[in-house]
């Protein structure tokens, strides 16, 4: 376990104050600008890489404008590099919650997908 799914962790968790969970999805979105790429010095390991990527997919429909438009800048960093190929189920996921009936997983759904593949 690393220090990126450890924020990814707290992040996660809808028990930690709003504030708390922002940083660290701010923290994660700013270290994978200098260490998910396979050549970065102090890459992040892959078996960290899967566990951040299948945490984001699990809670993509929080309330939080804030937190809202931080992982969507995540979502779309890492999918530039990971989809589809390290990332196959991005699109079909975001897909599939565009189709339900819930308006904020639609609605956010929706964000994420035009901030990935603008």
């Amino acid at each position: 376990v690393g220090f990126y799914s450890l924020l990814i962790r707290i992040y996660c968790d809808k028990s930690v104050e709003h504030d708390v969970r922002l940083l660290a999805l701010t923290l994660t979105k700013n270290g994978v600008d200098s260490r998910w790429r396979r050549t970065a010095p102090d890459t992040i390991a892959e078996e960290e890489k899967v566990l951040i990527r299948k945490c984001l997919l699990q809670y993509l429909a929080d309330p939080s404008d804030q937190i809202t438009r931080q992982l969507g800048e995540l979502l779309s960093r890492i999918a530039r590099q990971d989809c589809p190929k390290e990332w196959p189920d991005l699109i079909p996921t975001l897909t599939e919650n565009i189709q339900v009936s819930e308006g904020l997983i639609q609605e956010r759904s929706l964000f994420f997908f035009y901030r990935t593949f603008k």
